[in-house]
């Protein structure tokens, strides 16, 4: 059986469901899969796992103020390989050799990633144009979105050499509690906040930091609350901004409501209670909790969201608004106040939610690695 070594810096543990799905759809197809994976940094912050059935190595960090390298000994599991897949990661040391044994003929290798850094990449175009020169010499490329292709394909990768996976998240559960929750739940969320039945709720849940634009967010959230007195943003969330929200919301207590970190099912009473999810700065995978709780989510047009925004579909199942905090105060208006709108963001939701799984993504990385194996023709 071809045996396929997937390399990750960690396991992330939104991550495990994937990998469990990835590792029984190639079984079935009789290609074996090896996960190896290390430890998170310790600057990120974010919630690791671990899994049974993979190979856990000790990372080895090296930090220069907020900046580290990453070196992993992973060489001892090439061995007998036939294709090897790694994390587009400049900081992490180890693909250069493994990209260099790729060049000499010794490994088929496939990388697997954004395809540049959304976030930061035009503030560092030296190091944007490195991960573009050492990106393109690879055997596949597993592209997180369809705007992932779009760069890798820039960067002169064949499309045949192309699978976009459509990262997601395993929202399974989730969709199932939504859609079984008892009614009493918002309600019992609102009683707690002190927001009335009739209140119009905008939610903003994820991670504070200066990338979401909180600042933009609230100022946005206080012209709306000006038109709309029956208008109330929750905030659900941890991060760096988090002193900046407690701020405002102890100065607008009586409609901005900060709830603190909330994880998993803990979300579903406020994405119930909220008529949209509220994002002026970078959309990420959160987007894929919108969609799963049918909850729509209003951003602004910036150059920097991560590479799922490619499923946000403006005016299908959510709303991109221009980028002024006064054009973004008037989407949310014009939704709250656009009942065939909102009926029509919220049926696209659910038709995302089906198109954006855990499932999905495992079929469609283990149909990239056949084609990375030569074991299907690119269709």
């Amino acid at each position: 059986m071809p045996r396929v070594l997937l390399l990750q810096p960690r396991c992330e543990s939104y991550r495990t469901s994937f990998y469990d799905r990835l590792r029984e759809n190639l079984a079935r197809r009789e290609i074996t899969l090896q996960l190896v994976y290390g430890q998170s940094n310790r600057l990120d912050g974010i919630r690791t796992a671990s899994m049974p059935w993979a190979t856990e190595i000790r990372n080895r960090y090296f930090y220069c103020g907020r900046r580290f390298l990453l070196w992993q000994p992973v060489f001892k599991y090439l061995r007998n390989a036939d294709l090897v897949v790694i994390h587009q990661n400049s900081a992490n040391l180890a693909n250069y050799p493994i990209l260099l044994l790729r060049r000499w003929g010794c490994l088929r290798v496939g990388l697997w990633g954004h395809g540049r850094c959304f976030q930061a990449g035009e503030r560092r175009p030296i190091r944007e144009g490195f991960k573009r020169w050492y990106s393109r010499g690879v055997d596949h490329w597993f592209g997180y979105t369809s705007l992932s292709r779009e760069v890798v394909l820039r960067m002169g990768v064949p499309a045949s050499r192309i699978t976009v996976v459509n990262n997601a998240i395993d929202t399974a559960q989730l969709i199932r509690q939504y859609d079984d929750q008892p009614a009493g739940g918002a309600e019992s969320a609102r009683l707690r906040l002190g927001i009335p039945r009739e209140g119009l709720v905008g939610l903003y849940c994820g991670r504070l930091y200066g990338d979401k634009r909180l600042d933009v967010l609230i100022e946005a959230a206080t012209l709306v609350r000006k038109q709309c007195p029956q208008f109330h943003l929750v905030v659900v969330g941890e991060g760096q901004s988090e002193p900046y929200v407690r701020e405002r919301a102890a100065e607008n207590s009586q409609w901005l409501h900060f709830v603190g970190p909330k994880y998993g099912l803990e979300r579903i009473p406020y994405f119930s209670m909220a008529a949209c999810q509220l994002m002026p700065g970078a959309v990420g995978l959160g987007i894929v909790d919108s969609f799963a709780m049918l909850t729509p989510l209003i951003t602004a047009e910036l150059p920097y969201h991560g590479p799922e925004i490619a499923y946000l579909e403006n005016g299908a199942n959510g709303l991109i608004a221009p980028d002024s905090i006064q054009a973004y105060a008037a989407a949310v208006m014009r939704y709250l106040h656009d009942a065939e709108l909102r009926g029509r963001l919220r049926q696209g939701c659910e038709r995302a939610r089906r198109l954006y799984t855990v499932e999905n993504m495992a079929a469609r990385f283990s149909e990239g690695i056949e084609r990375a194996l030569g074991r299907e023709q690119a269709q």
